[in-house]
């Protein structure tokens, strides 16, 4: 399997010891910082100049800040979901399209040729669209442009009740908590509550034997995304890749090849790579 750790960086406004603004710009919502003003480069030569460059930094930057605050107002106002063109993605009046980020749901792909996943994936598109279609919602957007599929990753609310729908996909059993949400650390936490307690009631795809958490002593064949749980044996790799094994043997076991990114956040929580070994772990990916 691969995991990754999306990286998670606030650009700070600021000047440097030698005197220059450097390059800034403004948190965006996203797992990707764009910076939204520029601040000029100059060498602070004396009051008039830096309070002339100032303003000019502020008559370029607040036009930009304005679009992108009403793009963020634009986001909450109520819209009507027109399409449900899969389990996971909503269509627009507007032409825009909604990608319920953080789940991925049942693939017809999944078990090859086998009938399970495709009736997994027709109830879960069933049930998106018993819960939303024709009717009005609020979105919030995770990042600040659409995805490589021209989809804007986001949470959706129905605007009726308030309801979650990844929360109503997850809890209900059609789908599972992806490798890498975006959001902080209490949206992942809401997240797999929703997988959890639909696992434990065995609802939805949870119910069927290829969905379930794999023994990494003894993985069964898996299409595409899988989670597999087991007690680390040890480390290995370098350079961008570090691996994770679940057996002596490395070359016959069940290996976690992960990237770089994952090893640099487990020293951020002061645990660490290799302090995995040992310990069981529940890994997710493709």
């Amino acid at each position: 399997g691969m995991i990754g750790v999306e990286g998670r960086k606030q650009v700070l406004a600021g000047r440097a010891k030698d005197g220059h603004w450097r390059r800034t710009g403004l948190p965006g919502s996203g797992a990707h910082r764009q910076n939204l003003a520029c601040l000029k480069f100059f060498k602070r030569p004396g009051p008039q100049r830096e309070a002339r460059d100032i303003l000019e930094t502020m008559r370029i930057g607040l036009p930009v800040l304005a679009i992108f605050l009403a793009a963020r107002a634009a986001a909450a106002d109520p819209v009507v979901i027109v399409a449900v063109s899969s389990a996971e993605t909503l269509e627009l009046a507007d032409g825009r399209r909604l990608r319920l980020d953080g789940m991925i749901a049942p693939n017809p792909a999944d078990d090859g040729d086998a009938r399970a996943a495709d009736a997994a994936a027709d109830a879960a598109r069933a049930a998106l669209q018993a819960a939303i279609l024709g009717r009005k919602a609020t979105f919030k957007p995770l990042t600040q442009a659409p995805d490589r599929w021209g989809a804007i990753p986001a949470d959706v609310e129905r605007l009726a009740d308030g309801a979650w729908l990844q929360g109503l996909m997850l809890g209900d059993g059609h789908g599972r908590v992806e490798a890498c949400p975006r959001g902080g650390a209490e949206r992942l936490r809401r997240l797999k509550l929703a997988e959890d307690e639909a696992r434990a009631a065995r609802r939805g795809l949870w119910a069927l034997p290829h969905y379930r958490v794999m023994n990494a002593e003894r993985p069964m064949p898996a299409r595409g995304f899988a989670i597999v749980e087991g007690v680390a044996a040890a480390t290995g790799g370098g350079g961008k890749m570090r691996y994770l094994n679940f057996a002596a043997n490395w070359r016959d076991d069940f290996t976690l090849q992960a990237v770089r990114a994952v090893e640099r956040r487990l020293q951020r929580d002061a645990l660490g790579f290799d302090g995995l070994v040992g310990r069981r772990v529940r890994v997710r990916g493709w």
